[in-house]
């Protein structure tokens, strides 16, 4: 197992396990009450529509966004672009569609770095990427989404009895789209073609599981209403991972400046940073510099209801967010079965355990990540002890605080004094959740429950992007997905590409 620091630095303190707020009882209060007046037929429309929050709070685009320097303009003006109908009329007439359905059943880690990987290939390719989102009658999910239901999703309306009968409003989001607000700078204002090919969603799911790669992805040609020819290229699922890791060597090893500029281009850059890119040589940076682009143009911007609720959870949390504040992710559980184990083995031989088989435990303990911390740090800035505010974000919070409350030099149950030099808070999710993985549901999986899960785990993805820095692991698609979201531009303006990103 590698520990990596993160340099892209902030930090944020997480408080033991207090009492929710009233506002965020009351949500939950209601969607058990909704419960049983649930619509079985609730009617979904494939057309997306804007909706407005029904609870207002002041941070909402702090909280809508994981990364910092945005550059708003990059939405703002293809947006533009789509309102003045300036976009060129043959830029609709080739597409990607990008299906999230036969992924949903993955956590929300594999779903967001495949969503990724389908970013980087159609900006690539230079062509607008879609949403298509599964209809209601081929959702597995209840209420049309993996990520579940908030509140704002319902209407009450009659069934004729008299008795008060929620549905889904028509219209609003399923699937992906329920969590992630799909920027216009990728679709170019394009939509779903009308034409039948389009609309016989489990063909287009058979076609797309049928790839095994190759240089071309699946694809439908079709005409629409208005009598145009519109070729769609399908990507997602294993599709996109199988075709983004062949071509892996086409994005970076084989990339010609004239098709690097276009690239950076396409993921929102100036003309400068174009140019920067097209320079750069090693695979290392190209792929950071491509993601900081991303980054910078506002990818994985959250609906209003998911920033809304997000916002509401993490102040429930005892957070300083005016303050610097460190994050460590502690991923143990599924993962030491299979893609930890080899680094396990390898830690604990280090310490001089040999049989594989009869280990201390079956992780590599908390302290080994402390050891992130520098000793020196403290000599080389004069002082006898440096504070550090840590929030922890494990599946395995009880035996993470055991071994904080037995470490060597406790001050208190959340507090150790570490290496000589550092004194370290730790403060862990309030609710104590250890669900991880959005389908980890026990005994509950209804759709409220589905969304209660999400906005603990998109939380704390948005403490863990925004800290100061991050001690984690990248052998899950969660920490791969941290390190991605925590690749950005660096304000620093000198010759040397290699210091222009801060990850």
């Amino acid at each position: 197992m590698m520990l990596h620091p993160d340099v892209s630095n902030k930090i944020n303190t997480m408080g033991r396990p207090r009492q929710l707020p009233t506002t965020y009882i009351a949500i939950l209060g209601l969607c058990a009450l909704m419960i049983p007046f649930l619509s079985k037929t609730s009617l979904y429309s494939a057309q997306l529509s804007p909706y407005r929050r029904s609870l207002a709070f002041r941070d909402a685009e702090y909280y809508s966004t994981l990364q910092t320097g945005i550059d708003p303009t990059v939405e703002r003006r293809a947006k533009q672009s789509v309102a003045d109908k300036t976009t060129r009329k043959d830029s609709c007439s080739e597409m990607v569609a990008y299906l999230p359905g036969p992924f949903a059943f993955h956590g929300h880690g594999s779903q967001i770095n495949t969503y990724i990987m389908g970013i980087m290939t159609t900006t690539f390719m230079g062509l607008p990427m879609v949403l298509l989102e599964p209809p209601l009658d081929k959702q597995p999910y209840p209420g049309g989404s993996q990520f579940g239901c908030p509140t704002d999703a319902f209407r009450e309306s009659s069934n004729g009895s008299g008795q008060p009968n929620w549905e889904v409003k028509e219209g609003f989001p399923m699937g992906l789209s329920r969590l992630i607000d799909h920027p216009a700078w990728l679709s170019h204002g394009c939509a779903i073609p009308t034409c039948p090919e389009m609309n016989d969603y489990v063909n287009l799911t058979r076609l797309l599981r049928k790839y095994r790669g190759g240089d071309t992805l699946p694809s439908v040609t079709c005409q629409d209403a208005n009598g145009e020819t519109v070729k769609v290229i399908l990507s997602g699922s294993y599709a996109t991972r199988i075709y983004f890791r062949e071509h892996e060597g086409l994005f970076t090893k084989q990339l010609i400046i004239p098709q690097a500029k276009q690239w950076a281009l396409n993921l929102g850059s100036s003309e400068e940073e174009a140019e920067t890119f097209s320079q750069l040589h090693s695979p290392r940076e190209i792929w950071d510099y491509a993601t900081a682009l991303m980054n910078k143009s506002g990818i994985l911007r959250f609906q209003p209801w998911v920033a809304r609720d997000v916002e509401m959870f993490v102040k429930t949390y005892d957070i300083p967010l005016n303050e610097e504040y460190d994050t460590i992710h502690v991923r143990r559980g599924d993962k030491l079965e299979e893609e930890a184990r080899d680094a396990v083995i390898n830690y604990w031989k280090s310490q001089g355990y040999t049989d594989e088989d009869n280990l201390p435990t079956n992780y590599i303990p908390f302290a080994k990540y402390l050891e992130r911390y520098d000793p020196n740090e403290c000599v080389a800035k004069g002082v006898d002890t440096i504070e550090r505010n840590v929030y922890v974000a494990t599946d395995d919070p009880i035996v993470v605080m055991k071994e904080i409350a037995d470490a060597s030099v406790p001050e208190s149950e959340n507090i150790i004094h570490s290496n000589g030099c550092h004194r370290l808070t730790f403060y862990f999710n309030p609710t104590q959740d250890t669900v991880f993985h959005i389908d980890e549901s026990g005994d509950d999986d209804s759709c409220f429950a589905r969304y209660h899960r999400n906005i603990i785990a998109m939380a704390d993805l948005w403490i863990l992007t925004k800290s100061h820095t991050f001690i984690g692991e990248y052998n899950s698609n969660w920490g791969r997905l941290l390190r991605t979201m925590r690749t950005v531009m660096n304000d620093d303006k000198s010759d040397d590409d290699s210091s222009e990103l801060t990850k």
